[in-house]
């Protein structure tokens, strides 16, 4: 194991500089509510231990092809969980926090703990108590503190569910899912066993996922048909494992059909096989009911097991033909309870050979699926120093499982309109996405086409795969053509949109009273000066230009846009007035008219803006509250005239949390839920408090607050009405 730390050390601090280039370059780092992630196993801890010190995550949990270490980007440094030997920490570019049996322990990063891994004699050892090996207090108190629970034992979860086929009273549909989340490449075998008055029909496949993406389906060993009734589907446990660093899946359906009315019971026993660890099963049963239909007989299938293999294989449907006559229904009833027996002995087949498949060596990982997506953009040349004025922009994203394929060099060509042909070569992949500009000397329609690609797999072999072979296999999804109509002419001018300051999103086009709005016109060349008018459409308004709004700089209801050299947009600002009249929905259209520098008017040419008199939900200053905090969640009405109410209501059930015991509403009677808010005549914005309690329950899961505007008796209830909260989970 020593052997491989210098490599380790390489790993860490490669993943470190990366976490560290953003801040290097200025760019703003994405908080945790703007991107939603979870911290997961061991990181979990490791941030419960410690959240001033590791902040909230920046991204998901990801692992690294090489190696198979996870990372994670927190706002304070790094998380580290390393395959080799299970290493879990927290480090910056100077410490590290090392998750060991008596705690998390503080060492510096040029310094190891005697009983680290890679504790080779290469580095200084840390001091195992002081203060830069102090063991970490498990709540960061200083006074004693109990125990913490033990980790819960990983199980697999699932979900088995049964339900009837559209447009056909003789097919049932079972539809079963489970997942586990101890690292750790894994193989299935399961097994779906039918009783009461039906028979196996067909499968869709057995299929595996991990956070490297979905795998082909695994072959399946069918039971035979005994007095036409198939009562049992065995899929034996794959060549290939399926790679797996965070959370594993095995998914599929099994269709039945209905041989006599009666309540058929479907059962799927799925085994997650991982070397050296115990098997995680997850067991589940569902029920469905057959209706009058007629009856039918499944035609023999072989009984074979098929040779294992990681690629699709061919699943048979059963053909139904008539029963000759309803004795056979009599029979196949009475022989039901034979052929249950025979399925319980064949799943005390699969069991007793636990110990089989445990001792085998270390199985082929399965390849996860290659994606190629490619595209063609026509763009106005917005550089002046150029000497054509449309260029075509060649993309091409390459994906292996979930990960973009890094430093994949792409080949292919690109053809113009006259047939001549742009050669493509080494174009490379940051991240798995690539593009490259070619200049559109010719009006007509383009074509890509990608031939192949050179990169590097995690095992360090660089291999080339023909994009033309590849699109054979069913396990790709590659697209490596693409063509399109690169128009010229003369360039359009259009309405880009608008922008309210402060509001929640999908009411752009909404002001309220006393709100300014910012609108965007653009035009697709910035060759020369332009302008073009923006005119108030009053016929086909509602609103009244002086009355219920405004346009700066402009006393009469058409203003004058000015383009300067090289510039792409220009602006206009409306600001809607408060009249004092409560007044239902009122719209102002603005039409762009009479052109010039050498622009013609697009699409769209014409602008809405509607001003409403209504109630909504204007933002909480804080959507994910921890335990002790409060929200405040902001109710607006379009206007402030005249005196108005409407209620904020508790939905208990759309919501997780419990009302009086995860949170409270002051001023509320106890379990009552409604929170009536008044509006006096000039206000225009009420704020609910929601305090967020502090239990001692163990909630493993994050829990969500869902609140409803209802009953106004004024203003219409406008969009958005409803705010979700969610409560951060508290494991322990």
């Amino acid at each position: 194991m020593r052997v491989h730390s210098a490599k380790q050390v390489l790993l860490l601090l490669a993943a470190f500089a990366a976490l560290l280039v953003p801040s290097l370059l200025g760019n703003p780092i994405e908080t945790a509510s703007a991107r939603a992630c979870t911290f997961g196993l061991q990181f979990r801890e490791i941030q419960r231990i410690a959240p001033e010190i590791v902040g909230d995550c920046l991204e998901p949990a990801r692992v690294v092809a090489v190696s198979g270490d996870v990372l994670q980007q927190t706002t304070e440094g790094l998380l580290v969980w390393r395959s080799e030997d299970g290493w879990t920490a927290f480090t910056t570019s100077t410490t590290t926090w090392v998750l060991g049996k008596s705690g998390l322990q503080e060492r510096t990063n040029d310094t190891r703990f005697s009983w680290e891994s890679d504790a080779d004699g290469t580095m200084p050892l840390a001091e195992e108590s002081g203060f830069l090996g102090r063991i970490i207090a498990r709540s960061m108190q200083q006074e004693p503190t109990e125990e913490p629970s033990p980790t819960p034992e990983p199980v697999a979860v699932g979900t088995l569910v049964a339900t009837g086929v559209a447009g056909s009273a003789q097919t049932a549909r079972f539809n079963f899912q489970s997942t586990i989340d101890r690292p750790g490449n894994f193989r299935v075998r399961a097994s779906f066993t039918v009783t009461g008055p039906a028979s196996i029909g067909h499968t869709n496949g057995l299929f595996t996922s991990s956070e490297q993406g979905d795998f082909a389906p695994q072959p399946y060993d069918p039971a035979p048909v005994v007095n036409g009734r198939r009562g049992t589907l065995n899929w034996p446990p794959d060549s290939a494992a399926t790679p797996m660093g965070i959370q594993g899946r095995a998914f599929g359906e099994v269709f039945v059909q209905c041989l006599s009315p009666g309540n058929v019971t479907g059962s799927i026993r799925i085994e997650f096989i991982q070397e050296g660890m115990g098997s995680l099963v997850y067991s589940g049963s569902a029920n469905v009911q057959c209706t009058s239909a007629e009856i039918f007989i499944p035609t023999p299938q072989p009984t074979e097991t098929p040779a294992p293999t990681s690629t699709p294989t061919q699943t048979p449907t059963a053909t139904m033909t008539p029963t000759p006559d309803e004795t056979q229904e009599a029979e196949q009833t009475a022989n039901a309870e034979a052929t249950d027996n025979a399925a319980a002995d064949e799943t005390a087949t699969a069991e007793a050979a636990d110990e089989e498949v445990a001792g085998t060596a270390t199985a082929e990982v399965k390849e996860a699926k290659l994606r190629l997506e490619t595209e063609l953009e026509c763009e106005v040349e917005t550089d002046p120093g150029t000497p054509f004025d449309r260029i075509v922009r060649v993309i091409v994203d390459f994906f292996q499982g979930s990960e973009g394929v890094e430093d994949a060099e792409i080949d292919g060509r690109l053809i113009e309109p006259d047939g001549d042909v742009i050669a493509i070569e080494n174009m490379e992949t940051d991240n798995g996405h690539a593009e490259r500009v070619f200049p559109a000397l010719e009006e007509g329609t383009y074509r890509v086409e990608i031939d192949n690609a050179t990169y590097e797999e995690p095992s360090g072999d660089s291999v080339t795969t023909e994009m033309d072979n590849a699109a054979k296999d069913n396990n790709n999804d590659i697209d490596n053509q693409q063509s399109l109509g690169c128009p010229h002419g003369e360039a359009d001018v259009f309405f880009d949109g608008s922008e309210i300051p402060d509001v929640p999103d999908g009411r752009e086009d909404r002001p309220s009273e006393g709100d300014t709005v910012t609108v965007t016109v653009r035009r697709t060349d910035t060759d020369g000066a332009a302008t073009v008018d923006v005119v108030f459409d009053e016929d086909a308004s509602d609103a009244t230009l002086g009355d219920d709004f405004t346009i700066e700089g402009a006393a009469v209801g058409t203003i004058e846009l000015a383009f300067a050299d090289g510039v792409a947009t220009a602006t206009f600002t409306v600001e809607v007035l408060g009249d004092g009249l409560d007044e239902g929905l009122e719209d102002i259209i603005f039409n762009l008219e009479d052109p010039t520098g050498g622009l013609s008017i697009g699409d769209p040419s014409s602008l809405e803006l509607n001003i409403p008199n209504e109630f909504f939900i204007g933002g909480v200053d804080d959507d994910e509250p921890d335990e002790g905090d409060t929200s405040f969640i902001i109710v607006r009405r379009s206007n402030d005239d005249g005196s108005d109410s409407v209620v904020l209501e508790f939905d208990d059930g759309a919501s997780d949390a419990n009302l009086d015991t995860d949170f409270t509403l002051p001023d509320t009677p106890p379990g009552s839920g409604r929170v009536e808010l008044d509006f006096p005549d000039g206000t225009d914005t009420v704020t609910v408090l929601v305090p967020i309690a502090t239990d001692a329950n163990a909630e493993p899961s994050d829990e969500n607050i869902v609140f409803n505007l209802v009953d106004s008796d004024g203003p219409d209830i406008g969009d958005p009405d409803s705010i979700e909260l969610i409560i951060p989970d508290n494991p322990t």
